[in-house]
């Protein structure tokens, strides 16, 4: 994943997850609606598959007038993906319920600054300040709070970037290949016998 720091971002928005009540696609929707009469030129990019709602996301779009701000490039396989977070500058995860997500790590590792809700294992990776901004689950006015910070503060923005790549690297197979060796190997000698 090619790192690109982000100092100054922009208000290019980019959601990736799969198209599912449990990743709260609406939330990013009601951000972006949120944030448009402050920021005209605001985009947000929402990809990946559907699973159940994206013909009720589209509409949502439609209905809200949003056409010219948001689109729906699909599943996106590697390249697609690298390509469109580095024309974006912040990532957004929406989601009601998360364990480790992974697309918050390629997005660190890619250099967007993260904004999550505080959900599930969400906040045992993102540490608030540091590597990402966390909101409460389905707050889009908390969320669009914390989009302005970073659109407005460039040392924080700048900050989140190099912390997400640093979360990222840490989370590397070369990394935690020992710790799980470790962790393996502890339950092996620990077992009765």
């Amino acid at each position: 994943y090619p790192f690109r720091q982000r100092a100054v971002v922009r208000p290019r928005l980019f959601w990736m997850r799969t198209f599912h009540p449990i990743y709260n696609p609406e939330m990013a929707v009601r951000l972006l609606e949120r944030l448009r009469s402050e920021f005209p030129d605001i985009r947000l990019v929402m990809a990946g598959p559907d699973e159940t709602c994206l013909g009720e996301i589209r509409r949502l779009v439609e209905g809200r007038g949003l056409q010219a701000q948001i689109s729906f490039p699909g599943l996106l396989d590697l390249p697609m993906k690298v390509r469109l977070a580095g024309e974006h500058d912040i990532y957004l995860n929406t989601s009601r319920i998360d364990n480790m997500p992974v697309t918050v790590l390629e997005m660190g590792a890619l250099g967007l600054p993260v904004v999550a809700t505080r959900v599930g294992g969400v906040p045992e990776i993102i540490t608030d300040g540091v590597n990402g901004l966390l909101v409460p689950d389905d707050d889009d006015r908390a969320m669009a709070e914390a989009v302005k910070r970073l659109l407005n503060q460039p040392a924080l923005a700048e900050r989140l970037s190099r912390g997400g790549r640093a979360l990222a690297e840490s989370c590397a197979w070369e990394k935690v290949q020992a710790q799980w060796l470790a962790v393996f190997g502890d339950l092996t000698n620990s077992r009765p016998g």
